[in-house]
């Protein structure tokens, strides 16, 4: 399955973490497959899979953190299907959930409704959590989740108006990410950031 989501075959992937999945008689390990499963159907673009593949699971999970994991995939294939608004909740309240257990955790699912509440058009909310997102980076020590959350920060205070000094606060966050680029690795997560800190530039005419 890894090998295949490594090859870009997200379909064959999908079908091989769910095959893994129904052959194990471990709680945790089904759960981790079975969002596996969902994550590489959402890559291969098939939101509506991923809900019918999550949804009815996620509410027997009785261990916060494993939910929150499942809760980010099947919330990003929730804002295709019912939309931002729908969605928001679903990544707000699990953040809330492993705020103290997993920082990191908590911090992806904020900048993932950082995401939802801006397709809502709802720009204090999507600023309130990219900069808890923020906070929450820094409290792990996740570097490249604090870039992340730093340059969505920006970003977002560009679009409220704030373009003072933006290009210098994005300028280092964009050199550091190419520093942690590494074409070995799945390299999303770093190219998001460095196009998050180039529209900034671009629009601040930088």
């Amino acid at each position: 399955a890894v090998a295949a989501m490594r090859r870009g075959s997200f379909p064959a992937a999908a079908l091989a973490f769910e095959q893994s999945a129904r052959l194990t008689t471990d709680q945790p390990a089904y759960w981790g497959r079975i969002t596996m499963t969902g994550y590489a159907q959402y890559t291969a673009g098939d939101h509506y899979k991923v809900q019918a593949t999550l949804s009815p699971v996620i509410e027997t999970i009785d261990e916060p953190v494993a939910k929150g994991r499942m809760a980010a995939v099947l919330g990003q294939a929730e804002i295709w299907v019912l939309g931002p608004v729908a969605a928001t909740p679903r990544f707000e309240l699990h953040a809330r959930a492993v705020r103290d257990l997993e920082p990191s955790l908590a911090s992806i699912l904020l900048l993932c409704a950082t995401g939802s509440r801006l397709l809502s058009l709802d720009l204090p909310g999507s600023m309130a959590n990219a900069h808890e997102a923020a906070k929450l980076a820094a409290e792990a020590g996740d570097t490249p989740l604090q870039l992340g959350a730093a340059a969505a920060s920006a970003l977002l205070d560009l679009f409220n108006g704030s373009a003072e000094k933006i290009a210098e606060r994005v300028l280092p966050i964009g050199q550091m990410a190419m520093e942690l680029y590494s074409p070995a690795n799945h390299s999303d997560a770093v190219e998001g950031i460095v196009q998050m800190c180039a529209l900034a530039q671009l629009i601040c005419d930088d």
